[in-house]
């Protein structure tokens, strides 16, 4: 799986992390958000290790770890209690996919025609 693919993979993962720490910030269900925001972590690591290190891309790798940052920051407001700024990481995810690469764009709104993770979960039941 080459680094875009594994972009794709990692961005599908958080925003779905996201989604789910917002349903559960939204019935209080302190356990499942802290699941979801530890995943939202670990995704958001997986995005930090596709970065380019090799420096043939410094400019995008730039760009792509400020992106990266400030929604490791959304993230631990809302572990500190600010729960809105999930809305902020989501939009964040948005942005990337949209500005990032055709590819990651075309993904994310395949994404968001199709049903989460969670929503699929839950039909299961």
């Amino acid at each position: 799986m080459g680094p875009g693919a594994l972009q794709i993979v990692m961005v599908d993962r958080l925003i779905d992390a996201l989604e789910r720490a917002k349903v559960s910030s939204r019935s209080g269900d302190f356990a499942a958000l802290g699941d979801a925001l530890a995943e939202a972590l670990g995704a958001l690591g997986g995005l930090y290790g596709t970065l380019d290190a090799s420096g043939r891309h410094p400019e995008a790798s730039h760009e792509l770890s400020i992106v990266y940052d400030m929604c490791l920051r959304h993230v631990a407001m809302v572990h500190r209690g600010r729960p809105e700024m999930l809305d902020l990481s989501l939009g964040c995810c948005d942005r990337y996919a949209r500005r990032s690469s055709p590819t990651l764009a075309m993904n994310r709104r395949s994404w968001s025609s199709k049903p989460t993770t969670l929503s699929r979960r839950r039909r299961r039941r």
